[in-house]
């Protein structure tokens, strides 16, 4: 995976850090800090020469579900390496710190971020921007069969090639579909013009208690983590009715058949009190 890629890339640049020998007055090791960011940025590991601390760090950072925001990230990292603490005493104070960037570049604020080259370090991870992902889902009863649940899901390709896989349907953990499905390629150009390609799928199966349903596209591409999308479905509700009528054995009977909570029967006269 890319945070796979980052991680390497993140760990071979702490490697290469310079180590003291105690061999010479001016011999002084390199320091560095680990910060991770999406939303928000996390200090994973202070200013420190233990390179195992540093990959330690590294390590520790974890795939999420949020956006990439770096301007905070920046912030904090400007901040701890202008009072980087006792620790950092072996660097000098008119020696500028380095930021140096691991990520695949599709940070939604890079544009905000105010850095020159010669403190930002970029060094991208992974090249494909090929995506699919489950956008919208939505799992429903029916009003005239409770029993029976229609699934409804959005999918939509960000790639710029068609992309033909199969979606699965599951409830309960339990495989109750698996079909295939072409998802076309994005739509115009890389701007704010263009879209993604979309295709909607739908399933319909009898479930009269309550479940957890799954809809997953059976895929690898470069974020996992939206390949997937779940609904609670609770259980079907019955309906509590008031007939009010002067007399419809009919339809009273017909009322009385049904999955109903409670049936009462009124006469116009009687409602209006």
């Amino acid at each position: 995976t890319r945070l796979e890629q980052a991680k390497r890339k993140a760990k071979e640049h702490i490697e290469s850090l310079r180590t003291r020998t105690g061999l010479g007055m001016d011999d002084r090791s390199d320091q560095a800090m680990v910060i991770a960011f999406d939303d928000h940025a996390k200090v994973l590991c202070n200013f420190t020469s233990d390179k195992r601390q540093l990959s330690a760090a590294v390590e520790a950072v974890r795939a999420t579900d949020g956006g990439s925001s770096l301007a905070e990230a920046v912030a904090v990292a400007r901040a701890f390496a202008t009072s980087p603490g006792e620790d950092a005493n072996n660097r000098s104070a008119a020696e500028a710190a380095e930021l140096v960037l691991f990520s695949d570049g599709r940070i939604r604020d890079l544009d905000d971020v105010v850095a020159g080259p010669d403190e930002l370090k970029f060094h991208r991870v992974g090249e494909s921007s090929e995506n699919v992902a489950v956008v919208a889902m939505q799992a429903r009863r029916s009003y005239e069969q409770p029993d029976q649940v229609a699934v409804f899901a959005g999918l939509a390709n960000c790639g710029g090639s068609p992309v033909n896989c199969e979606v699965q349907l599951s409830v309960d953990g339990h495989v109750r579909s698996v079909r295939p499905v072409r998802l076309p390629a994005w739509q115009g150009g890389r701007d704010k013009l263009g879209r993604p390609g979309q295709v909607s799928v739908s399933f319909s199966f009898p479930q009269p208690g309550s479940a957890t349903v799954e809809v997953r596209l059976l895929t690898d591409d470069a974020l996992p983590a939206d390949n997937a999308a779940w609904a609670i479905l609770p259980p079907p509700k019955k309906l509590s009715v008031l007939l009010v009528s002067a007399g419809n054995p009919a339809l009273a009977a017909a009322l009385g058949s049904c999955s109903l909570a409670g049936l009462d029967e009124v006469t116009s006269e009687q409602f209006r009190q």
